[in-house]
């Protein structure tokens, strides 16, 4: 694939992490953001409906993950990138999602928990370290194979 088509794909990729961040009122269920625009340290959590809450952040991860994937894929052109990048996103998913539920449940009074992992699966934080790591990979198989 031609350098410029290459650039021109993940750029458009990330343009569209732009997009699911303008569209995200209309797309999600997030009654926390108005609560942690104000003062979220003294008070609780709002009344909201916290199963549909977890599917809405689980649903927007995915769809943030399936396009760093494709960025991934663009970048590399390779099937263990994608499996290992993969592998990290569904274990990420699981983790957070359960640290996200223990804080919604049992953490009222403190929100850093919950600040931290609704942060990580909003947002696509995880490509940004995957990214760097699989080109340093790629450059120590290649000083191996030279």
């Amino acid at each position: 694939m031609k350098l410029v088509i290459k650039i021109g794909l993940i750029a458009l990729l990330f343009a569209s992490f732009i997009g699911v961040r303008a569209l995200q009122n209309h797309l999600f269920y997030d009654p926390l953001i108005p609560f942690f625009k104000g003062d979220f340290k003294t008070n609780s959590l709002p009344e909201f409906r916290v199963g549909l809450y977890i599917l809405s952040i689980a649903f927007r991860y995915i769809l943030n993950a399936a396009i760093g994937l494709a960025i991934i894929y663009v970048a590399f052109k390779s099937i263990n990138h994608i499996q290992f990048a993969a592998f990290i996103f569904a274990s990420a998913l699981i983790i957070l999602l359960i640290l996200l539920s223990y804080s919604i449940y049992w953490q009222q009074e403190n929100h850093t928990l919950l600040i931290y992992a609704r942060r990580i699966l909003m947002h696509p934080i995880l490509l940004f370290v995957l990214l760097p790591a699989l080109y340093f990979q790629d450059q120590i198989q290649k000083k191996k194979s030279d």
